[in-house]
């Protein structure tokens, strides 16, 4: 009677193990933690050469979008100047300004410049239009104001020059004085030109010169315009900035901004889970300023192995899907997250229990 009942109980689980493994599905989830991140940061880091680098980095695809580096040339003395009423907004608009940069020896080239491109229009307009008796007079004038100036600077240039190779002045105080050399003799021979132009008149050949000359000048200018109203940093997106101590220093960022309109969670799942995740995956996360669970989905995957504790895990980046999200998260702060693998037969449940078993 006993032997009767025991084959019977056996019968039973065998049945109950036959009817679980062949017919019942389990729920398979993956369990690991991430970092919140806006879905774009934009940055100014100072490098150590004093060079800025403006960098536009998407997080949802892991991309650098944008990156520029502005340098100035040697000798020169820049300021970067930045608004300090940015850090008293709450939100920072697209297009706002963040700070503007200031080269002196940018903006003395565009002066020189535009005194080169006046000059030779007045000399275009006396080779065309011919001059007065007063304006000859004028010229001459201006021609030994010229020459008296150029004559002053070679002597000063010359003796700097003595003065330099025996050290007795530095680099930067040298090539100042050669560059007003250089000037004077511009001018100087502008001048020259002037007043030959008053006396002699002008070929077709000399006013074709001219105009050519003009033509090089404005589009010198136009560059250096660009460039100058490049100085103006602008915001590229709506966003907040980012306050945070530590991180700017080691980095030297000047200004940090977030877009905060979106997030996005970085999640390190280990190589052999990689089968189980793909796009559109659900996964429910859970933080330290909420006890209500966010939802994200996945949408990329890296393709690159990466070691923590000497393990290889894969990098998933998953979009937060809630509406109301921004008040239960700070972006860098860590979260629990669970992805959701859908149902699997028992069978399957436990050979992946197991192999997780195994790998830790």
């Amino acid at each position: 009677m006993k032997f009767k009942s025991l084959s019977a109980i056996i019968i039973i689980l065998l049945a109950a193990v036959f009817v679980f493994f062949k017919y019942i599905e389990l729920p398979y989830k993956i369990n690991t933690k991430g970092i919140i991140y806006p879905s774009k940061e934009w940055k100014i880091i100072k490098s150590d050469d004093g060079t800025l680098l403006n960098i536009l980095k998407n997080n949802r695809n892991n991309t650098v979008s944008y990156y520029s580096v502005t340098e100035f040339q040697r000798g020169d003395f820049a300021e970067f100047i930045l608004d300090e009423n940015i850090f008293g907004k709450e939100q920072i608009s697209k297009g706002d300004t963040i700070g503007y940069i200031k080269s002196n020896e940018e903006q003395r080239r565009y002066n020189e410049l535009k005194g080169e491109l006046s000059a030779q229009r007045n000399l275009l307009k006396v080779y065309s239009t011919g001059a007065k008796p007063e304006e000859i007079a004028i010229a001459y004038e201006n021609l030994n104001l010229a020459r008296q100036e150029y004559e002053t600077q070679k002597r000063i240039t010359q003796r700097n020059k003595i003065l330099h190779e025996d050290e007795y002045i530095s680099d930067e105080e040298y090539e100042l004085s050669f560059n007003r050399y250089k000037l004077s003799l511009y001018r100087y021979n502008i001048a020259k030109s002037e007043y030959n132009a008053i006396t002699a008149g002008a070929k077709k050949e000399q006013l074709n010169y001219i105009k050519a000359n003009i033509q090089t000048l404005e589009a010198q200018i136009s560059d250096i315009e660009e460039r100058i109203n490049s100085f103006t940093i602008l915001s590229p997106f709506t966003g907040e900035i980012v306050k945070q101590h530590g991180r700017d220093n080691e980095e030297n960022a000047v200004v940090r901004l977030a877009d905060v309109s979106e997030h996005v969670v970085i999640l390190p799942i280990e190589l052999f889970q990689l089968a189980y995740i793909v796009p559109g995956q659900e996964i429910s996360l859970k933080t330290n300023l909420s006890n209500q669970p966010l939802n994200a989905k996945v949408i990329d995957i890296d393709n690159s192995v990466q070691m923590i504790n000497f393990r290889e895990n894969i990098f998933v980046t998953a979009l937060i899907t809630d509406k109301e999200y921004n008040q239960k998260i700070i972006p860098n702060m860590l979260v629990e997250a669970e992805i959701d693998c859908g149902r699997v037969p028992a069978k399957e449940y436990i050979k992946r229990l197991l192999r997780t078993v195994y790998h830790n």
